[in-house]
């Protein structure tokens, strides 16, 4: 709790206190994306999906965004308390990301980035010419977690290709990314590898969610998981 004192020339002043609950609204989340691949071609038309959830309030829009362009794209009008926005593009410029922000009535918001656009016909690709898709893919938790307990993510990368590869794997938490575990993992032609990435959460008075995302240079899938407040 905070006084504040405004003065005016000195002669005046007003005071009032200024108290932030603990219990406050949450902002929305965002369940699942789709594509759950973190790339977009550059030259073809694509359409992308976000899985909204909101805990307290109303959903009232999406807002898309070319970031490297400045462009806003499109306002999707979403409702309820769970809703999904969807956006239809044509590509976009290579390197640009779609950054998304889901906005509820109260104005609250969450800031997700999903989606990058890629090369055209494979530019970037170090995989000396190994066709197929290498897709990462969130298979379980043990959310929900106590605050302070450590989370776990079960994941696996699958490759359909043709020859051996090795991706370098992060797992990113928060609605303001933040990098909390990576690994290297080597998957074999037409195989797929299971492994565990693991984040220690930070303690809380309140319930809270938030996503979880794991990363490769190719691919991208995203939960939401909740954390037990420590409060009783």
């Amino acid at each position: 709790m905070d006084a504040v004192v405004v003065a005016d020339d000195g002669n005046t002043a007003s005071r009032w206190e200024v108290t932030v609950a603990d219990d406050g609204a949450a902002p929305p989340t965002v369940d699942a994306t789709r594509p759950p691949t973190s790339e977009l071609a550059a030259d073809e038309p694509t359409t992308l999906e976000l899985d909204i959830l909101s805990a307290t309030t109303e959903l009232d829009r999406v807002v898309w965004w070319l970031t490297q362009s400045d462009v806003i794209l499109d306002v999707s009008d979403i409702s309820g308390t769970s809703d999904t926005a969807s956006i239809q593009i044509d590509g976009g410029c290579h390197t640009c990301q779609i950054e998304t922000w889901v906005i509820d009535e109260q104005n609250t918001y969450t800031a997700v980035n999903p989606w990058v656009f890629e090369g055209v016909d494979g530019a970037g690709s170090d995989d000396g010419g190994n066709e197929g898709a290498v897709v990462v893919t969130i298979l379980d938790t043990n959310s929900p977690v106590t605050g302070g307990e450590v989370l776990e993510v079960t994941a696996a990368i699958e490759n359909t290709g043709t020859a051996e590869v090795t991706r370098d794997v992060d797992l990113v938490v928060g609605d303001d990314p933040e990098l909390v575990d990576s690994r290297t993992v080597t998957v074999p032609a037409s195989g797929t590898k299971r492994f565990k990435l693991v984040f220690e959460t930070y303690p809380v008075a309140q319930d809270d969610s938030f996503p979880v995302r794991v990363e490769t240079e190719d691919s991208t899938d995203q939960r939401t998981v909740r954390a037990y407040g420590t409060e009783t």
